[in-house]
Parts: C-alpha cells; structure tokens; sequence
C-alpha cells in the first residue's frame, strides 16, 4: 500500500514542484477546491484569483455518491444568470480513504490549455469506483482558474 501512495505523491510532485530544469507545471500554484468529504453528497464553489488575490466564482463541483460510484460535474451554478470570461479545469484528484482513485489531467500533461467552458455549459466526469464502504473518507483537489 505505501508504495502506491509513494507513486501518487511522485506523479503530484512532479506536476507541481519545478524541476531541476527550471520548468514549471502548467497546473496553477493554488487549487481552485481542496476538501475532505464523508457525506454522499457534496457542492462546492470553486475560487479563482486575480491582482487582488483568491475570489469564489460562480463555478461549482457537485458530486454524489451512490452505492460504490462517485459521481461528480463541473459546472457554473444554473441559477446564476450572469456573463463570465472561460472557466479553464486543468486537472481533478480524488484519494478514497488516503489511497489515489482518480487522476484527471484536462492538460494531457501540460500539451493544451486544459478545458474551457462558459456558463451553460458542464462537464461530467468519468465515474470513480470506489474500494469499501460507500461511507469513505474523500479527498478532493480541483485545479483550475477564471
């Protein structure tokens, strides 16, 4: 078990610390959400910042789970009625009970601009099967930025 931790936080590393080379990730230096979940269902705004610092946009993470499935969507909140710049996702994690369950990388590995969407528009992300209880200890990070 410890080395497949040792493997995820390898691979996090190594998209977020800069290299030896002097590059850097293309992941932003903050995460847009990063929360610990224990109920079935969750929703949550993600944040963005600009020249002032870390504001919450009008973006949310909206993720159940039902049985053994984690469910989750992306989206900008349907009961707001406003214009935004794109929202750009670049990557999700998801650890189940301190072990990796899911790695969506929306940058394939820093080769795009990861993925684009304006109000209206949502993203459903592939499902994640979870090992155990559908009680689990859930530990989501959301990359992404206005």
């Amino acid at each position: 078990m410890g080395h497949v931790i040792g493997a995820a936080a390898a691979i996090f590393l190594a998209l977020i610390v800069p290299s030896a080379y002097g590059q850097t990730s293309c992941l932003p230096s903050y995460t847009a959400l990063q929360t610990t979940e224990t109920k079935a269902s969750f929703s949550h705004f993600l944040i963005s910042q600009n020249s002032q610092g870390p504001f919450t946009t009008h973006v949310v993470l909206e993720g159940a789970v039902v049985d053994d499935i984690l469910k989750m969507k992306i989206q900008f909140d349907p009961n707001w009625e406003g214009v935004s710049l794109p929202y750009n996702l670049y990557a999700v994690m998801v650890i189940a009970e301190g072990r990796p369950a899911a790695w969506y990388d929306f940058t394939r590995g820093c080769q795009t601009a990861g993925f684009g969407f304006f109000p209206g528009r949502s993203l459903e992300l592939p499902p994640v099967k979870l090992l155990g209880s559908p009680a689990q200890r859930l530990q989501i990070m959301v990359w992404g930025k206005l």
